[in-house]
């Protein structure tokens, strides 16, 4: 993550609303022109901006093309105003003081995947269990044969290779047991199945997940 290109690209209004707007799905610059009445010719330029960021991902539909939120580069930039914004706030906690932090660091949401230590919990059952593997370059990771027959006999809906640049699957560093969980279209898709399962809910307003049946379970 450029720190630098990211909070420049940040620093505008216009950017920043058209951020906003994403939050909600991909959308093409008519479409965002039309909802923010700005005109087109500026929301391009705003765009490439965001896009050399690496902020949102172009995505191309035959002649179609649509802008999103580019979900890896905004999970580093979580991560990282995570480690920034408690590091200050672990120092100070105690237990009777701050249960929060311990709720943040048993299992939360990064982004879009589960994080904590039952997001790590899941990825290490993963491995163990060969359902996935590491590629050479230690990070990025590959279902197996394996994996991809417990993601369909879990009913885990298993992410399609698209044109945008969006990783499969990698070990995204989690900021409170500094170790990996995991992270990408993967990650995002097992978080939706476990919350459609009943196995956890997010808490309304926070990135606290409330965890009802152990997720890990489901990989043995």
């Amino acid at each position: 993550m450029n720190k630098e290109l990211v909070f420049k690209a940040l620093s505008s209004n216009t950017r920043l609303e058209i951020v906003e707007f994403l939050s909600s799905g991909p959308a093409s610059v008519s479409q965002i022109a039309t909802a923010l009445k700005i005109t087109q010719p500026s929301i391009s330029v705003n765009l490439l901006e965001l896009y050399r960021a690496e902020i949102v991902d172009l995505i191309v539909i035959g002649r179609d093309h649509f802008y999103r939120l580019s979900p890896e580069y905004l999970e580093e930039t979580v991560t990282w105003l995570d480690r920034l914004l408690h590091s200050s706030e672990q120092r100070k906690a105690t237990v009777d003081q701050d249960t929060t932090i311990y709720d943040l660091h048993f299992a939360r949401t990064c982004y879009d995947h589960l994080a904590g230590v039952k997001g790590v919990e899941i990825l290490d059952k993963m491995l163990e269990r060969r359902f996935l593997k590491f590629q050479q370059d230690g990070k990025q990771l590959f279902l197996t044969d394996e994996g991809r027959a417990k993601m369909i006999m879990l009913g885990i809906e298993i992410p399609m290779r698209t044109n945008s640049r969006r990783k499969f699957a990698y070990g995204c560093n989690d900021w409170t047991v500094r170790r990996n969980h995991l992270g990408g279209a993967l990650g995002s898709a097992v978080l939706k199945y476990l919350e459609k399962q009943g196995y956890i809910a997010r808490i309304p307003g926070s990135r606290e997940v409330r965890i009802f049946k152990d997720p890990v379970e489901l990989f043995d």
